[in-house]
């Protein structure tokens, strides 16, 4: 159980940190095009100031070479800011210059003082929050290592294991674009807004989002027989970018939501079988002999259990059903103990945080199941919570 534990947190750290250095990559180039084209239109708009400053001449010319300093040490638009500064105080008298920049020099100092601690807090909280995370990987890994070490058997049977649930039992494209479809139909469904009126933004962004995730160029390497039956005819009837063909209203994007969610649940049910076996899905586990790999899922009990009565793993099932329920399709492996007990799971192939959430709300159900248990009468009744087992791997 702690193995199980330990390898999911350290993977999700590991995604996280490579999303976060691909996102460091991307503000860089984009800052550095900012700076680039704030830079041009620096240079513009000085070139401009001057031009405006020789034609005015006299006092005036005088109030706009101490006015425009000013106003370019504090818009960092550059030649934009500085550029209607000099226009909007070309025609006022020096004096009113001199006491409207004395009033910008007062009030900047505080805003500048207060930005600058706020900003210093920021960066001092997002280093006390790195600096917790990197310990805790750290303690992580280390504990890891050690297990790896003193029980090299076991961790090598674990990773062949959950090595080959994680890759040969993912779902199909089509069973990725059913989930996501059934999804947003019943956001529309749930959506306060009256039917007859446009389609919101954020249904518009969620759509987008999903033609890019679904056909991307991976998906098209990949699954050429699925972008060549439903890319074209998904990206005309869905996709945002088509402005000609997308939908007008929310109702008419529900019924279009409403016919592809048929179309494929049609496809799905109709292609592809409603159980799998495992000597075509997977050699390895079929010829798999484990020896010290136990059914996972038993030390959520509250007693403990004695070494002795463990239930190890003996097989998996020769069979794997196909579960298919509110538009979702899932893969059920059963796994056969030293005992004889078979054991089903439910393999779900992306960690999302609703897996993290309903793994929350086991705990709680666990919680006030021990509480159902110590009341005399809740006993007598046999009343408890059936709690499914969810383990990350």
């Amino acid at each position: 159980a702690l193995y199980y534990w330990l390898r999911t947190y350290l993977l999700e750290r590991r995604d996280v940190a490579n999303k976060s250095e691909i996102g460091r990559l991307a503000m860089a180039q984009q800052r550095m095009q900012q700076n680039a084209s704030g830079t041009g239109a620096g240079s513009l708009g000085l070139t401009d100031g001057n031009a405006r400053v020789q034609s005015h001449g006299g006092g005036g010319g005088g109030a706009l070479a101490t006015d425009n300093p000013v106003h370019q040490g504090t818009q960092s638009g550059g030649g934009i800011g500085s550029h209607d500064g000099g226009n909007t105080h070309g025609h006022e008298p020096e004096r009113s210059t001199t006491v409207e920049n004395s009033v910008h020099v007062g009030n900047d100092q505080p805003s500048q003082q207060s930005s600058s601690m706020i900003s210093e807090s920021g960066q001092n909280a997002v280093r006390r929050n790195v600096a917790s995370a990197a310990s805790a990987f750290e303690a992580a890994k280390e504990i890891m290592e050690a297990l790896r070490s003193k029980h090299s058997n076991l961790a090598c049977e674990l990773e062949i294991l959950l090595t080959e649930i994680g890759s040969r039992f993912v779902t199909l494209p089509e069973e990725r674009l059913l989930a996501v479809v059934n999804a947003l139909l019943h956001r529309c469904y749930k959506y306060p807004t009256a039917t007859t009126g446009e389609v919101p933004q954020s249904l518009k962004k969620e759509l987008s989002g999903v033609c890019r995730a679904c056909f991307s160029v991976d998906a098209v390497n990949k699954h050429v027989d699925f972008v060549r039956d439903y890319k074209q005819d998904f990206e005309r009837d869905l996709d945002p970018e088509s402005i000609a063909t997308f939908p007008a209203t929310l109702a008419e994007l529900t019924a279009r939501l409403k016919h592809w969610k048929n179309v494929l649940q049609s496809n799905v049910e109709d292609r592809f079988p409603t159980v799998l076996k495992l000597e075509e899905e997977s050699r390895v586990l079929r010829d798999i002999h484990v020896v010290d790999v136990e059914v996972p899922g038993q030390y959520f009990c509250d007693q403990e259990i004695a070494p002795d009565h463990t239930v190890k793993l003996d097989r998996v099932g020769a069979d794997i059903p196909i579960v298919r329920r509110h538009g979702s399709s899932f893969k059920r492996l059963t796994l056969i103990g030293s005992d004889g007990s078979q054991r089903h799971f439910i393999v779900q192939t992306s960690l999302t945080p609703n897996a993290r959430s309903d793994e929350r709300i086991l705990q709680l159900v666990r919680v006030m199941n021990q509480m159902f248990d110590k009341h005399k009468e809740s006993r007598r009744r046999h009343i408890c919570i059936h709690t499914p087992i969810i383990i990350p791997v």
